[in-house]
């Protein structure tokens, strides 16, 4: 009695707990978001190559670079028109917004998952 006790315990910590992460993400990714979208500067993409480099597309202002980062110094590679900027944009939009999809998918079946639990004992 007293495992089972602790188990049923264990569960609704759990539920708190990745209720509360729920709250958190959701409350502070928009937030997030906002407050990236109003950047001068912002990374788009960015890729590792090898251990000290990578590659990097960056919009300033307008216009766009794809850069080469490593330790020691950063070199431009090509410059990206607008047209380029705004598909890549456009990209990690829908990717950002398959991810919300998927995200309150799952977050859906656990609460359909709780609701039954909570219907069969009682």
């Amino acid at each position: 009695m007293d495992l089972a006790f602790l188990f049923l315990k264990l569960i609704f910590a759990l539920a708190v707990v990745l209720g509360l992460m729920y709250l958190t993400f959701k409350l502070s990714g928009d937030k997030l978001s906002k407050i990236n979208n109003n950047k001068y500067i912002k990374v788009l993409e960015k890729s590792q190559i090898s251990r000290e480099s990578s590659i990097a597309v960056v919009k300033v202002g307008s216009k766009g670079y794809i850069l080469s980062i490593s330790n020691n110094k950063i070199e431009k590679l090509d410059d990206l028109s607008k047209e380029e900027i705004f598909i890549i944009e456009e990209e990690k939009m829908k990717e950002k917004e398959k991810i919300n999809e998927q995200y309150n998918i799952v977050i859906s079946g656990l609460k359909s998952k709780i609701n039954n639990f909570k219907r069969k004992n009682n």
